[in-house]
């Protein structure tokens, strides 16, 4: 149902001329918005209806303040849920007495008019007695059963996700978020052609690898350190108006690349480790994150949490593997046992080492020299993190 708030920050001064209640008069309706929950009383201020907003549910309301036949003294002011009908722009309206067979209501039906354009749509009863409307609610509840408790929790949630990110927009300046809209541009333009460039050129290995995690910490530190500007997540909330920029294609594309590498480059006798030392760094770069994360919903938070993991499982994959200066701690010559061309950039081997069958990652050259039942040499290092790996390379 689209209803037209008349008590927008641009319209303060022409709504403050009206005649607001208790000065209207209470008419004989009593309009509920149809199907959903608001609950309205209604009133003649002369060039206005004006709705006075009762409660956030439809059964169970108190009968007592739905019959109350003037608002209280203490809550004359407008409240969010309000609603101003100017009568010279209601261009039509129409009320159909027969709500359905089964309401047992005389004075009842379903009333639309046309504002601005737009129909609206509620449910009238005139001057209803305390039974009716018992009666009337229980009728309509058979329909349109009550929300429930989830529903309802949801909507509060919802509610206080929208007032926060409303305060977090008051308190942006337009200047400095136009700048970092600039930076948040040039970044994502930036991390989309490391990843292109890491995953098709990446020569020389340690510059693009050393690259994409230097981006990728910049990226991080900036959601850090400006948290009211730049999230992983989202850029727009339409309901509070809340603007902020994303990092989702600056982080997230280096971050991909560095654990795409750790896992199809550096041939790791056992992730057990790699995924014990990452996890760690990752839960401390999410706490981090989540310290000074200022939006406090759940989609940014979980997106952060997920790209701080996979960008520590590469950092600490990558890393052990550049890190690595000493001479290997054992060499192996052992039978090549199967060949993996999957794709054009993936070249795998399996070699028996003590028993053990191994994939190991080569370069195309090498694997198109090399066939199945041929000797080659491997080799066993300790990693610069102490996580072992294995090359057909002596480095």
């Amino acid at each position: 149902m689209n209803e037209h708030d008349m008590v927008e920050d641009t319209e303060q001064e022409e709504v403050s001329e009206l005649d607001y209640p208790p000065e209207g008069e209470l008419s004989s309706l009593m309009l509920m918005g149809f199907p959903s929950d608001r609950i309205y009383m209604v009133y003649d201020c002369g060039e206005v209806y004006y709705f006075r907003y009762l409660g956030n549910e439809t059964f169970g309301i108190d009968t007592e303040l739905l019959l109350a036949q003037t608002p209280d003294a203490d809550h004359i002011e407008v409240a969010k849920k309000d609603k101003l009908y100017r009568k010279q722009d209601i261009s039509s309206c129409r009320l159909s007495r027969k709500l359905s067979a089964s309401t047992q209501l005389e004075n009842c039906g379903s009333f639309h008019f046309t504002y601005e354009g737009k129909v609206q749509r509620f449910i009238v009863l005139e001057k209803p007695a305390e039974q009716q409307v018992m009666d009337f609610l229980s009728d309509v509840s058979a329909v349109y059963p009550p929300k429930s408790d989830k529903e309802l929790a949801k909507e509060q949630q919802e509610s206080q996700n929208t007032e926060r990110e409303q305060a977090l927009s008051a308190e942006q300046n337009p200047e400095t978020l136009r700048k970092c809209k600039i930076i948040g541009g040039i970044c994502t333009v930036l991390g989309a052609l490391l990843m292109i460039g890491t995953f098709v050129i990446c020569d020389p290995y340690d510059v693009w690898v050393g690259a994409c995690f230097v981006f990728a910490l910049i990226c991080f530190l900036l959601c850090v350190c400006k948290p009211l500007y730049f999230t992983p997540w989202f850029t727009t909330s339409e309901n509070s108006g809340l603007s902020m920029v994303s990092m989702q294609i600056a982080f997230g594309s280096p971050v991909i690349a560095l654990c795409f590498r750790a896992l199809f480059d550096v041939n790791y006798l056992s992730y057990t480790k790699l995924i014990v030392f990452s996890a760690i760094f990752g839960i401390i770069l999410s706490i981090i994150f989540l310290i000074r994360d200022r939006t406090k919903t759940n989609n940014v938070r979980i997106a952060a949490v997920i790209y701080c993991l996979i960008f520590a499982f590469g950092s600490v994959g990558e890393a052990n593997y550049l890190l690595d200066s000493c001479e290997p701690y054992e060499k192996y010559v052992c039978n090549v046992t199967h060949k993996y061309d999957e794709s054009e950039n993936d070249y795998t081997i399996t070699v028996d080492a003590h028993g053990k069958e191994l994939d190991l990652a080569v370069s195309e050259e090498d694997f198109q020299s090399l066939s199945v039942g041929d000797r080659i040499p491997v080799y066993f290092y300790s990693g610069g993190l102490g996580i072992p790996f294995v090359d057909t390379i002596k480095y």
